[in-house]
């Protein structure tokens, strides 16, 4: 895994701006006037590297994403816990967390478990018949691929059968393009994906950000419900 002193350097920067962008100072008063002024403009997205390619934020245990959205379901937090050789996040939402720990390898990226906390002494795990692949290393304008979900849901504790999860994910990158959520701007890639459980089906675009994973989803590219507020570094 590669870590690069410059991307780091960057991150500060952004965050710094971030927190202090909300603020007025005597010096926004004085340039209020100015027509070379770009305090409205979005600051750039860090660009995160490593092994996990669109997905390398797993790789970088200091990094916490941000996310608002349309309602409370859609606030959370993401933090990257690299360890024991899996990558990890936790996804932290109202009173639930979630833990997703994945793989990544010279195909891409895949999800190996997962982990939902919704009180103390009630919790959920899921295993898989196979092992999903979240993200194709090589995924571009164009790439398709499919992820199939045949799994279960169990008590974490005691293993005791919960409940069953089948159904597909059908995956289009349909566009390349720079984007800007609160967070900055930058380059993203547009995938569209339909889930299916063969009863129903429901279609979904995400962009993913370069080493930031999704960073903003919704129905439509026109209607999005969630999005990258802000990246803190720790």
């Amino acid at each position: 895994m590669r870590f690069d002193m410059c991307i780091w350097l960057g991150l500060w920067t952004l965050a710094l701006g971030l927190a202090t962008s909300g603020c007025p100072t005597a010096s926004d008063d004085d340039s209020a006037g100015d027509d070379d002024t770009t305090s409205d403009e979005p600051l750039p997205l860090p660009v995160l590297e490593g092994d996990c390619h669109r997905y390398a934020f797993l790789e970088h245990a200091n990094v916490t994403l941000d996310f608002d959205g349309d309602s409370w379901t859609h606030d959370y937090d993401v933090e990257a816990r690299p360890d024991q050789g899996q990558l990890c996040e936790q996804r932290t939402s109202g009173d639930q967390l979630r833990e997703l720990c994945y793989e990544c390898d010279l195909l891409g990226v895949h999800l190996v478990r997962e982990k939902r906390i919704d009180s103390p002494g009630n919790s959920s795990c899921i295993t898989h018949a196979n092992t999903p692949t979240i993200w194709p290393a090589d995924a571009d304008v164009g790439s398709t691929w499919t992820t199939e979900f045949d799994s279960r849901w169990v008590d974490c504790d005691t293993g005791a059968h919960q409940t069953d999860v089948a159904y597909t994910e059908e995956h289009e990158v349909v566009d390349r393009k720079v984007t800007a959520v609160p967070a900055g701007e930058g380059e993203v890639l547009t995938v569209s994906t339909v889930r299916s459980d063969g009863d129903h089906s429901e279609t979904t675009v995400r962009w993913i950000g370069a080493g930031l994973g999704p960073i903003m989803a919704g129905e439509t590219e026109d209607d999005p419900y969630q999005w990258l507020a802000e990246v803190r570094v720790r």
